[in-house]
């Protein structure tokens, strides 16, 4: 077990040279992907400043009188103890990965999408299918997915065609845990249309994520161990081309063209209404003959 320090640093759990298991990024309060331990035992972990090169992780409890300690099992598991006076033992708070499917690292691998409430688990993303359909609708979704429609700037099109396609486009995933392998393009947090520029002009860009703590987060390739939860969570915004956003677009022009439309007929009525109005009010005027 020991801290990645790649874009923002989390805590991975490997087994051997392959990966287990990782915490999500640190966003300066809390790890970012283990949105199931209690805040009580969330909170208390601490970055250092960079010294000598090199930073670690400090850990207070809440509760000061709390006697904790951190282990590493030999079956791969991190488990935090509590020191019980009572029963003089050391009882385990939390153990991570937790017990559960989409924990284990890209348990549905690339470009899958892991989501403990649904059925089966795992599913590729919006735009993506599986990379073999056979293994993958029989239960082994460590093959991952595949792109489905070439990106725009990856295509190999004539000059003719160019023309008519559309620009790439994004589509959330939200309370999302995000990919491993980020890269961090600011240090501060970013606007999304910021961030969303520096996925666009850079063509290996698949995705990208503004976290709160972090700042513009891209992915360059493949998106690895992707969890979504109930709740919590970032949100991502994965790189599609044009055709796969198609629907949604057409349904956003249309809503447009309906208010436009419905706002110029509102105006040409309250026109024609005052323009009524006027009218009758001047042929309603007339002259009142002095008495002689």
């Amino acid at each position: 077990m020991g801290v990645d320090p790649q874009a923002s640093p989390q805590i991975v759990i490997w087994e051997g040279e392959h990966r287990r298991w990782r915490s999500g990024y640190w966003d300066a309060r809390m790890f970012s992907g283990v949105p199931n331990i209690t805040s009580n035992y969330m909170y208390g972990f601490k970055l250092s400043d960079l010294e000598n090169q090199s930073r670690y992780f400090t850990y207070t409890p809440m509760n000061t009188s709390d006697k904790l300690r951190f282990r590493i099992r030999w079956n791969g598991y991190e488990e935090q103890l509590r020191w019980e006076e009572g029963g003089s033992k050391w009882d385990t708070i939390q153990s991570q990965p937790a017990d559960k499917a989409c924990e284990l690292y890209n348990f549905c691998g690339n470009f899958g999408l892991c989501n403990e409430l649904s059925s089966p688990v795992c599913s590729c993303m919006q735009g993506f299918v599986p990379m073999d359909p056979d293994q993958w609708y029989k239960g082994n979704w460590s093959g991952g997915c595949r792109r489905r429609t070439e990106l725009q700037c990856q295509r190999n099109l004539s000059s003719v065609t160019q023309e008519t396609a559309g620009e790439d486009g994004f589509l959330d995933v939200k309370c999302s845990k995000l990919p491993d392998f980020a890269n961090l393009e600011g240090g501060t947090p970013d606007s999304i249309e910021s961030c969303e520029d520096k996925c666009l002009n850079n063509c290996s860009c698949t995705a990208y994520a503004v976290a709160s703590g972090i700042g513009c987060l891209i992915w360059k390739g493949d998106l690895l161990d992707v969890h979504q939860f109930p709740r919590a969570g970032n949100t991502l915004k994965i790189r599609l081309a044009d055709s796969e956003l198609g629907g949604k677009r057409k349904l956003s022009i249309l809503v447009i063209i309906i208010i436009v439309v419905a706002g110029v007929v509102l105006l040409v009525v309250f026109t024609f209404l005052l323009w009524r109005f006027k009218t009758k009010r001047k042929g309603s005027t007339s002259i009142v003959p002095l008495d002689e």
